[in-house]
């Protein structure tokens, strides 16, 4: 457990290191491997706590790739592909998402009991399809598992994943999280005003967060209820929510295509402009008219 709450706190809350998986169908083996390993220019062996497990490896982008499902299931994870080619592994304690051609990795907590949802982070590679086979780096698997290097190891031409490894000395894995006491600290910490949005009656800014500083997070409550409002350079899903919710759709606002993700209310919104990247992630859900509101007023003339 205390493995878990280390990596809540370094990157499931806030995305730092990375994950990666992604299977094309029920059946498609499964992988990963770490950055700061050297690279063999041959294909390499795979073992899992010490057996052996079939899985072919190729270099991409300097990381190696394993077929992602093979080794999450040795592993204890489940591995659920969905048909907009996102994926979802879960060992009970951590899961983790991801799409296949997009270097956006999230990890978060498995248990209920405890919050934490990560924001995108980049691998050595996207997670790529071959001969419908899904690859990963390796490196997913540090952070699965406590962020210890040891956990992935290269010795000769065999890939070690071995969760329960430990290095001989105490790592301490920097957050990329970093409050701020007012809105002004956070824009001088990222680099970009920020448009703060019109909340639902009653919603109040709690927390001015930069994530690496180049995510911008504001968190707004009212009571129990939060909503997370996020913007960054650049026009990738900085949501850190990929749950395949069974409602999505579009909504055209003056010009602008928002993206919209929910069950009977939308939990997810995002959408681009004037070079910005926004998100909105509401765990209770919103109304279209709110959610429209939200956007409407963060748009730039």
């Amino acid at each position: 457990m205390r493995k878990t709450i280390s990596l809540l706190t370094a990157v499931a809350i806030a995305g730092p290191m990375g994950i990666t998986a992604v299977a094309a169908d029920e059946n498609e083996p499964l992988v990963a491997v770490p950055s700061s390993l050297v690279i063999a220019e041959t294909p390499l062996q795979v073992t899992v706590n010490g057996e052996f497990v079939t899985a072919d490896t190729y270099v991409s982008n300097g990381g190696i790739m394993v077929p992602v499902r093979a080794v999450a299931e040795a592993l204890g994870f489940q591995v659920t592909w969905h048909s907009d080619q996102t994926l979802n592994l879960n060992n009970g304690d951590m899961q983790c998402d991801f799409a296949i051609g997009q270097n956006n990795y999230i990890v978060y907590t498995a248990n209920p009991d405890l919050i934490g949802m990560s924001a995108p982070f980049a691998l050595e590679s996207a997670p790529e399809l071959k001969d419908a086979t899904t690859y990963v780096p390796v490196s997913l698997f540090v952070p699965l598992f406590g962020n210890d290097p040891a956990a992935v190891l290269i010795e000769e031409n065999t890939v070690n994943i071995s969760p329960e490894a430990a290095s001989e000395e105490d790592i301490q894995i920097p957050s990329p999280l970093t409050e701020h006491a007012t809105l002004t600290a956070l824009e001088q910490a990222v680099g970009f005003p920020i448009q703060e949005p019109a909340m639902p009656d009653g919603y109040t800014a709690s927390e001015w967060t930069d994530i690496s500083q180049s995510i911008a997070q504001i968190t707004y409550q009212n009571g129990d209820q939060e909503i997370i409002y996020r913007v960054s350079k650049g026009t990738d899903d900085i949501s850190g929510s990929y749950e395949d919710y069974s409602n999505k759709c579009t909504l055209e606002i003056e010009g602008v295509t928002v993206q919209l993700r929910g069950e009977e209310a939308f939990h997810v919104a995002i959408w681009n402009d004037n070079g910005l990247a926004y998100s909105v992630y509401v765990p209770a859900g919103l109304t279209t008219a709110q959610i429209s509101q939200i956007v409407t007023s963060t748009l730039q003339a």
